[in-house]
């Protein structure tokens, strides 16, 4: 049996200036055509031979488009521009200029939290090009908290990118704001145990940690038991009150692993589920609200919300007497409503925390942000 294919054929290339300064951006055009099955291909635009540019470009059979190349060359001269088989267009590349270093917004950071005291190497890793039409060497700086604390020499030709990597270590605990050269900075956490305005619970293996305003949990658990690591307030809200949560971070063990925010009457008896009240997504599975309804130990079924979440996202529970609603929103400005429920065993007074469990025997760690509880009169 012959697998049917997309076989692409390629028309009309267009350069949108046949003459560029070092650097300047320019658009190569060509018009693709799918004469066989539905499928997709890489679309690739070379000058003099070397690949600048690739986009895969996706059609339905017989389908056209057109498809679009953001360009830039850096070395002053003639090149020939090419896709597939085409004939060849001429681009004359003109000007020269020095060395000029662009450093990519975006960093990748190895670890996002340490425990205090562990000896634990962090690695850091960003891109660094060269926009100029000369060879030059850049001294790539690795910044923490805007202090120097190491550099490297880089010597890069016209339009070469090039990822440089550091190794260090924190030491001291809290919120370390990691950057290199001109890139966005990442945070990285030295966090210890929670303080005194935190109570933990666990009804599986779990660890807690903070650094500042930033709350870890790193719990276990089966998703069809009762098992989770809470960490809770350490004093009961009365009455009326918001709860807010960002979630920052999230390691993803299970299409089933929830967290969130939870309310209940005692924290620490899982048995007694008066109160009881969730909201959280599962990874990879939805948003949810979940409520204990009765006094006969009856859970309300999860109410799900269409689409994977996926981290950062935030979280609301609202408490107006014994009525609950749950809320979820992508920038903690526009809210969506979950669903909303009557709970009658709901206390004056209330236990308020955030649950993680990871469906899986194995830990997982979820980060937590701008957590909040506005009391309502």
């Amino acid at each position: 049996m012959t697998e049917e294919k997309p076989a692409f054929r390629y028309s009309d290339i267009n350069i949108s200036s046949m003459s560029i300064k070092s650097g300047e951006t320019f658009t190569v055009s060509v018009i693709v055509k799918n004469e066989g099955e539905l499928g997709g291909e890489a679309v690739k635009t070379y000058a003099n031979d070397e690949c600048i540019s690739t986009k895969v470009v996706f059609l339905q059979p017989e389908e056209t488009k057109e498809a679009k190349f953001e360009c830039r060359l850096y070395k002053p001269g003639f090149y020939t521009i090419k896709i597939d088989d085409l004939d060849v267009r001429g681009v004359n590349v003109i000007g020269s200029k020095p060395a000029v270093f662009e450093y990519e917004d975006s960093i990748g950071v190895s670890e996002i939290m340490v425990p205090y005291g562990e000896d634990k190497w962090i690695y850091a890793s960003g891109g660094v090009k060269n926009i100029g039409s000369r060879e030059g060497v850049e001294r790539v700086v690795l910044y923490v908290s805007e202090k120097e604390i190491d550099g490297k020499n880089i010597e890069l030709a016209p339009g070469e990118r090039r990822e440089v990597t550091f190794r260090f270590k924190l030491m001291e605990s809290g919120n370390n704001a990691i950057r290199i050269g001109r890139s966005l900075p990442e945070i990285v956490d030295i966090a210890v145990k929670p303080d005194e305005r935190w109570c933990t619970f666990s009804t599986t293996r779990a660890e807690y940690y903070q650094a500042g305003a930033h709350l870890y949990i790193k719990a276990a658990g089966y998703h069809n038991r009762p098992e989770f690591g809470i960490l809770y307030l350490n004093r009961k809200i009365k009455g009326k009150f918001d709860v807010i949560t960002k979630i920052a971070t999230e390691e993803n063990t299970s299409p089933y692993a929830p967290a969130g925010i939870i309310v209940k009457n005692n924290m620490r008896d899982m048995e007694d589920l008066n109160g009881y009240t969730t909201v959280g997504a599962m990874s990879r599975r939805g948003y949810f609200f979940n409520c204990h309804t009765s006094v006969n130990n009856y859970c309300k079924p999860y109410k799900y919300a269409l689409g994977c979440p996926e981290a950062p996202y935030w979280l609301k529970l609202e408490k107006r007497g014994n009525f609950f609603a749950g809320y979820y929103s992508k920038d903690g400005v526009d809210w969506v409503l979950l669903n909303k429920a009557n709970v009658p065993g709901a206390g004056t007074f209330q236990e308020v925390g955030l649950f993680v469990n990871s469906a899986s025997p194995e830990m997982r760690m979820v980060k937590f942000e701008h957590f909040s509880i506005e009391e309502r009169s």
